[in-house]
C-alpha cells in the first residue's frame, strides 16, 4: 500500500465497492526488503471502527501487530442453572465410615439382587448428598469465567499464571471450572512470561531458591507440585509444595525464535551437568567443545574454584 504501483489494484477495488482501509504506516520490516504496509484492514462502515493500532509486538520478528474497535451491540447471553456439588465440608474419614455402615444381605438368590444393588444405590446417593450436597446455581458464561479468574486471582491467594510456555501433555490438562481460557498446567518448560501475585512471590521467595541451584523451568513446577522428577530430586528441598499455577489457553506469548532459526540462543540447552569427582571429593574439569566454560579447582594451595567464563 506504500507503493503506488504494486498496490493500484487494492485501490481500485477499495474505489469501486467504497471501502477504506484503515492501517495507516509500515506494518512489515522483513530483513533484506524494503519496509512495506502489507497488513491492512478494509471495511465499508469506517465510521463504526475507531482506535485502529499498528505497533510491534515481540512476537513475530518482522510485522507489527494491527487491530481496530468496531462499534456494536453484544446480544445478551442466556442465563443457566448449574448444578454442582459441594465439598466444602467434605471430610473424607467420615464419608468412608457411613458408608462402611451400610448392611448388605449376603443370603439371596438372583431375584434379590436388582433389589439389593437398588437398596445399596439409595444408600450411597443418601451418604453422598449428607457430605457433599447438591446446589444449583443461576449465572452466564461470561460472568462464571470473570468470577473465577477474580477469585483466583485476588491478592491474597498464592496464585502463579502461565502466559507462555512450552507444553508438554496437553492431554493431560483440564479447564480451570468451565472456562475456555484458563487450565490447569502440567509439567511445562520455558517461562516466556506469566504473572504472579505478591503473596506467590513470597510463597516462592520463602524456599530460598538462590542457595539451591535451581533452574526457573524446574523451580515452578516443583512449587505446585508437577514436576515427574520430583520425588527422586526437587521435592525433598522445597515445602510447602503448593502454588496455584494457572495458564491462559491458548497462550498469550510465544518466543521471538524457536530452537535451529537464525537468532536463537540458548544457555541451557546445551549445558553440561558439573558432577563431584568420586575419588577424591573435588570438583573435576570440565570443558565443552567450544572451550566456553571451564571449572577448575585448585589442588595446590587449596584455592576455591575459579569458574572462568571465555565467553557468552
Amino acid at each position: 500500500m506504500l507503493s503506488a504501483e504494486k498496490s493500484q489494484t487494492l485501490h481500485d477495488i477499495c474505489d469501486i465497492f467504497n471501502l477504506s482501509q484503515l492501517v495507516k504506516g509500515i506494518t512489515c520490516f522483513k530483513k533484506g526488503c524494503n519496509p512495506s504496509l502489507v497488513d491492512v484492514i478494509i471495511t465499508n462502515k469506517k465510521n463504526l471502527c475507531f482506535k485502529t493500532i499498528n505497533s510491534p509486538n515481540g512476537v513475530s520478528d518482522c510485522h507489527n501487530i494491527i487491530s481496530t474497535v468496531v462499534k456494536g451491540n453484544l446480544p445478551a447471553q442466556k442465563r443457566r442453572d448449574v448444578t454442582y456439588r459441594s465439598y466444602k465440608t467434605f471430610d473424607i474419614d467420615e464419608f468412608t465410615n457411613d458408608l462402611q455402615k451400610i448392611k448388605i444381605s449376603e443370603n439371596c438368590n438372583e431375584k434379590d439382587l436388582n433389589r439389593i444393588y437398588d437398596d445399596y444405590e439409595e444408600d450411597f446417593k443418601n451418604i453422598l448428598n449428607k457430605h457433599a450436597p447438591t446446589l444449583t446455581c443461576t449465572s452466564r458464561r461470561f460472568q462464571t469465567l470473570t468470577c473465577t479468574s477474580r477469585r483466583l486471582f485476588s491478592s491474597d491467594t498464592n496464585v502463579y499464571k502461565y502466559l507462555g510456555r512450552k507444553i508438554i501433555k496437553s492431554e493431560d490438562e483440564r479447564p480451570v471450572n468451565d472456562s475456555y481460557y484458563l487450565v490447569w498446567p502440567n509439567y511445562s518448560y520455558w517461562t516466556v512470561a506469566y504473572a504472579i501475585t505478591n503473596k506467590g512471590v513470597k510463597k516462592l521467595l520463602h524456599q530460598k531458591p538462590l542457595t539451591k541451584m535451581i533452574t526457573l523451568d524446574e523451580f515452578l513446577p516443583t512449587m505446585f507440585d508437577k514436576n515427574p522428577e520430583g520425588d527422586q530430586s526437587w521435592n525433598k528441598h522445597f515445602f510447602p509444595r503448593n502454588l496455584i499455577s494457572l495458564s491462559t489457553n491458548p497462550l498469550l506469548v510465544e518466543p521471538a525464535w524457536y530452537g535451529g532459526q537464525p537468532g536463537h540462543y540458548t544457555d541451557t540447552g546445551d549445558a553440561y551437568i558439573v558432577q563431584e569427582d568420586e575419588q577424591d571429593g573435588h570438583p573435576g574439569q570440565y570443558t565443552d567443545t567450544d572451550d566456553a566454560y571451564v571449572v577448575q579447582q585448585d589442588e595446590q594451595d587449596g584455592d576455591d574454584q575459579q569458574i572462568i567464563k571465555d565467553e557468552l
